[in-house]
Order: structure tokens, then sequence, then C-alpha cells
């Protein structure tokens, strides 16, 4: 009996980019669902999962963003749920909305077109609503409003923006708000604060030390613990601190970052996510003991903060570099899970992949770790191109996870290496803060080590590396070809940053959240030092140093680094008798952000991006 050889399936950016996305799945508080946000109909969309009968249905139908910024909220009695969604796409001006369950009925609670309100919290009693906005002077506080978006009420006034990007949690019994926010003189700082739900009694609660950065995460179900975490100590750990008492009690290995995610609903145990060599481990402590116990789920990277209104479940989100995001209900007291919401495969499996490598290389003495993912059949006569991905942030780093581009190139014939080099997350408070006042400083000179690394691969073609990246990776890669131009093939900057001053100007207009954070990354542009340092970072006074091919992708709505970051510097290398269409492309992405979830604007992307190296590499 003989059998053919299956072919192996060839991984092409449609077929890749059109498999349906599953993300921020998040159970209801009695009702037996969950609400999920995918884009299996081609476009991204609220979507339901029922427990207790295993069926999915939709709830929004276009009324939905294109690309979440971040979770949807149920109401106490799962009657309706919140979402922020950007009117214009992409430019984080975002409202709130209220869709009724299951009615499938859109409310718009707020409408203010020149700010950005973020979501935080249904107050327990199902009345009010506690959110973020920049409407009050530019500086992001809280706010509370009524369910129906009526009676809004600004409850603080920090000097500087509250934390938005991190939770806002309501006290049990509604009587407080638990956030963070900083009014020290060190930038880097955060303390958790707390405040009454009419405003008064505003109050720093936890300041573990000057400098530390401590965030609040949930309240335990009587009120009496407060979940928060710190990297006091240099590396991110967890504590729970007692309203009573004020005492705190600390949970850590001491060795790998560690973010706390919530509180079981016994308040027995707290659930925390630790980062051991880019991947994610959800593990979970004893309160009384510290004892822990890690969670029985595959390697790779997981995530759960939600837990089911019975106590029993957590729903836990899972991936790795060949399996694509689905979630799974994980049993508590058994220590098993089922999948709910599989991964969506199309006409591949998981073996059709290509697996991620964990390596690391030295630069200047330091151990820089980075994700390595290359061809799975290396002829020994054959070298490859190669890519060097830094990062956005510059606060994240590369973690073990699903992919698409990196599939895809590497599909192509591409070596790629994802550094987490100085400045990023992961690896403690020091390794985090090495860049602060060093953008295009050690992380360039890591990156160069990156190259270097690639180079000393026998599968690499040395003559033939690119590099790529996004937002801070886009401002990376623009440092990069004029700073060390003579490492690059090509290369490839997406809405990067090209001169720190006009950007810090723009978003104190736009964004002023985000001009508060380029103060604490490089200073406050006040005295000569720091402007002479930010122009020596700017890869705009440089344009003419420039010797590679450079293609420049920018979205016409993003707030984050507007698209005069890329006009400038296209007027810059024109001035410099650079050539578009020869020395340079430049290309402006339409009705789109700071990156898209939507499939067709993926796509889009995807393939200039490949297309472009396909021809330059």
């Amino acid at each position: 009996m003989s059998s053919k050889k299956t072919k192996k399936k060839k991984i092409s950016i449609e077929e890749l980019v059109t498999l349906p996305l599953h993300f921020f799945a998040t159970p209801g508080r009695f009702s037996g669902k969950i609400a999920f946000v995918s884009n299996k109909t081609k476009r991204t969309e609220l979507h339901m999962l029922d427990l207790n009968s295993m069926e999915f249905s939709q709830l929004t139908n276009g009324e939905y963003p294109q690309t979440p910024l971040g979770f949807h909220k149920w109401a106490p009695d799962d009657s309706f749920i919140l979402f922020h969604k950007d009117p214009i796409p992409g430019n984080e001006k975002n409202d709130i909305f209220s869709i009724s369950v299951p009615e499938a009925k859109v409310v718009q609670l707020t409408n203010t077109p020149e700010n950005r309100d973020d979501l935080g919290e249904v107050s327990h009693d199902g009345k009010w609503i506690v959110f973020s906005s920049d409407r009050s002077g530019g500086i992001t506080q809280l706010f509370r409003m009524n369910v129906d978006g009526s009676e809004i009420k600004q409850l603080t006034d920090h000097v500087r923006p509250v934390a938005f990007w991190y939770d806002f949690v309501i006290s049990p019994d509604d009587e407080w708000i638990a956030y963070a926010a900083n009014e020290s003189e060190i930038l880097q700082n955060l303390d958790v604060w707390i405040v009454k739900r009419d405003g008064t009694e505003k109050k720093k609660l936890i300041s573990v030390k000057d400098g530390s950065q401590d965030i609040a995460v949930a309240w335990s179900q009587d009120g009496s613990m407060l979940l928060f975490g710190s990297d006091h100590a240099g590396v991110e750990q967890t504590g729970v601190y007692f309203m009573k008492t004020g005492e705190t009690k600390w949970f850590s290995n001491g060795i790998n970052p560690e973010l706390p995610m919530t509180f079981t609903i016994d308040a027995k145990r707290i659930v925390v996510r630790r980062d051991v060599d880019a991947e994610l481990k959800l593990l979970m402590y004893e309160i009384d003991t510290g004892k822990e116990a890690p969670l029985r789920v595959p390697a790779g990277s997981t995530g759960g903060r939600q837990i089911t209104a019975d106590g029993k479940h957590l729903v836990v989100g899972h991936q790795d570099s060949t399996h694509r995001m689905r979630f799974l209900l994980y049993d508590l007291a058994v220590n098993t899970y089922e999948e709910i919401i599989p991964a969506e495969y199309g006409q591949f499996t998981p073996e059709d992949f290509h697996p991620d490598e964990y390596v690391n290389y030295e630069s200047d003495g330091v151990t820089i770790h980075a994700l390595l993912y290359k061809p799975k059949a290396l002829p020994s006569n054959k070298k490859f191109p190669a890519i060097i991905m830094p990062h956005g942030g510059p606060t994240s780093h590369y973690i073990r996870l699903f992919d698409a581009f990196a599939q895809v190139l590497v599909e192509q014939g591409f070596v790629l290496l994802q550094p987490n080099v100085r400045g990023s997350t992961g690896y403690g408070v020091e390794f985090r803060d090495a860049c602060l006042n060093d953008w295009g400083g050690k992380d360039l000179v890591d990156i160069e080590a990156g190259v270097n690394y690639l180079r000393s691969l026998d599968f690499v073609d040395s003559n033939r590396i690119g590099i790529t990246g996004g937002s801070y990776g886009g401002y990376m890669t623009f440092i990069a070809v004029t700073k060390k131009p003579d490492l690059w093939k090509a290369a490839s900057a997406y809405v990067g940053i090209t001169s720190l001053k006009h950007m810090y100007d723009k978003t104190l207009e736009t964004f002023p959240a985000l001009a508060y954070y380029l103060e604490e990354q490089m200073g406050k542009p006040e005295t000569q030092e720091v402007l002479d340092l930010w122009e020596d970072r700017s890869a705009v006074n440089f344009a003419e140093n420039m010797t590679t091919k450079l293609q420049i992708i920018h979205a016409e709505n993003d707030p984050r680094c507007p698209l005069e970051q890329a006009e400038i510097f296209k007027d810059r290398l024109l001035e410099a008798g650079k050539k578009e269409g020869e020395d340079f492309e430049y290309i402006v992405l339409t009705d789109e952000g700071h990156g898209s979830m939507d499939i067709e604007k993926r796509t889009r992307m995807f393939n200039y991006l490949v297309e472009y190296f396909e021809r330059t590499l």
C-alpha cells in the first residue's frame, strides 16, 4: 500500500491575515455568558459564548471599533456591556458606548470629538460609571457619570495625567475608586491613590518608595484587601494591602517580573502572571501561607484575570509561536481546563508554522535576549537574508506568542530577529530604565550587536540585512539608518518618530499624556542640555547620512506618532538630494491610526512590507 507525501501548505499573507482573531474574552457577572472580540466576520465585532449551551452569537454589527484599545465591561446584572470607540478610525478620541444584552441596542454615552474618554468600571449597584478623560485642560483625570451618560462629574484634579493605561477599580461598597497617579517630582514614579465616589477625600494610599511604580489592580470581594503591583524591589512583584491595618504582604519569587491579575472570589488566593524567558506563565499564591502553585496549562504565553461569577473558573488566553490565540476555562478546584473558544486555523495546522527560538547575544557587556525565527529547512549551501525588528514602546518586550507577520516573513525566506534591547520590560527595573534619557544610545548599540549576531549565523547572508519596526520600533529604524547607515541593505519604518521635539509639541495639543511619557523617558525639554539631547537623538537631523533603501509607511489618523513625523523626514531627504521612488518610498495609509485590527488594513500593511523586502533584500 503506497501513500503520497502531503505537500506543505504555503503560508500566504491573505490566507493568514484573514484567519479570525479572538481576544478580550470577559465573563458576565452571573449570566453564564462570555463576551469576546473577534473579526471572524471580516470586521472586528463583539461576540457571545453561552457556557450553558456552548452556542456562539454576534452582538454588534458595525458599531464596534476597528481596533479596540481596551476591555469591554459588563453591567453587574449583565443587562448591558460598555465599550469605547473612536468615531474616526485610529484617532483614539474615544467616546463611551453602551450595548444592551441581548437586544443589542447601542447608545452613545459621551460625545467629545476633541478629547479622549477611556472606560473604567461600572459600579456594583449598576448606577454609575467611572472613566478617565482629558477633557479638563488636557490633563487626564477621573470622572463619574450615570449609566445613561448624564450628570458627569470630575473626581480628581492631579497636576499630571492619571495613569489611564492601568486599571481604576471601584470598591465593593461603591464608596472608593483606586487608581494610579503621580504627584512626585520623579517623573517615573506612580503611587496608588483612592478617591470617594463624589470626588472627596482624595488621598495617596500606597507609595512603597520614591520612584517606584505602584499600580492598583483589584479589590477583594469584601473590600478588606487591595491587590496591587510594585517594582520597588528592582523587579515587579505583587502586594496585598490590608485596608484595616495599612499593612502589605508581598508575593514574589524575587527573580522574575510578576504582575497581579485578580483575587479568587473567596479572597483566599491571588492569580499572578510571571514573566520567564519571554513566556508569560500564570500561577496562584495562597494569601495566608504564601504558597505558590502554577496553573497547569501548556507552555507559551498565557493571560487571565477574569473569574466567572460562581468563582469556580478562570478564563485563560493561551498562545505560542505556532499556536494561535485560544481561550480556556480553567477549573480552579481540580486544575484542569477545557477549550471554549478555539483558535482558527483554516487550511493550516500548527505544524505548518515556524517556531521561534529564544536566543541571546552580548552587547557592550550586557546580555540581550531575543526571539529568532528561521526557515525550517536550512540547506547547507544557501544563505538567507535577515531582518531585525525592534519592538514598540520602548517599555514593552517581545514575548512568545503567535506573530502572523513573523510567520509570513519566514515563509518568504527571511530570517527574523526580535531583540529585547535595553529599555525593554521583562528583565527588571535596571534593564527597563537603562535607556532613560538615552533613546538612540544603548538601545542602538544593542541593535548593532544584534546585526553582528545575525552575521555569526552560517545560514545568514551578512550582506543582506534589513531593519523594520513600528512606533518606537519605527523610531529605532529611522535612527539606525541615519546613525548606523552601513549596517543595512534595506529598511522600512512604520508609524515611526523622526523628531522628538516636534512630536512633543504636537502631542501637547493632541495627546497630552503621551507628551508626559516623553518627559518621563527623555527629560523635560526646558533646558539647553535636554534640547541638545533631543536634537541629537532625532533622525530628521541626520537624514543626509542615509545610504540604504528606505520605505516610510505612516497612517493619516495616528495620534501617537503624528503623520508630520513622516512628512518632515521625507522633506529632509528631498532637501538632501534623495529621490522619492529611487532612494526611498513614501506611503500614507488612509482611514487608519497607530495600527489596525481590520483585516483589509492588516493585509494591505503586510503586503507593503513583504513585497518591499522581497525587492530590496
